[in-house]
């Protein structure tokens, strides 16, 4: 088997995050704060309106907020991310960013 072949694959399973164009349910950040244990994160799974809320630590990647996310929905697939944060703006998550610190989104 070749290892590059194989590496790449088990890092796009690892990745919860769809890439733009692929499908995926859309998952909107409503909320994103420091809370005392870590950082609160709200966010709405697909179009349902289904609003789910947690505690991530803080050092939790984009990574570990879409695989939370992701777990969040029944099949499991993968999923679009959009922070919702301000009225009128939105900022799309894209797969090469899963390694960058959550906090870092705190506004």
């Amino acid at each position: 088997p070749d290892l590059l072949t194989e590496a790449a694959r088990e890092e796009s399973l690892a990745n919860p995050f769809a890439a733009q164009g692929a499908p995926g349910s859309v998952c909107s950040v409503s909320s994103l704060a420091v809370a005392d244990f870590g950082l609160r994160v709200r966010a709405i799974i697909g179009f349902s309106g289904i609003e789910v809320e947690e505690t991530l630590a803080n050092d939790a990647t984009l990574g570990d907020m879409g695989s939370w996310l992701r777990r969040q929905r029944a099949d499991g697939g993968y999923i679009h991310v959009v922070f919702e944060l301000f009225p009128g703006h939105s900022r799309p998550v894209s797969p090469k960013e899963s390694n960058l610190l959550l906090a870092d989104f705190v506004h």
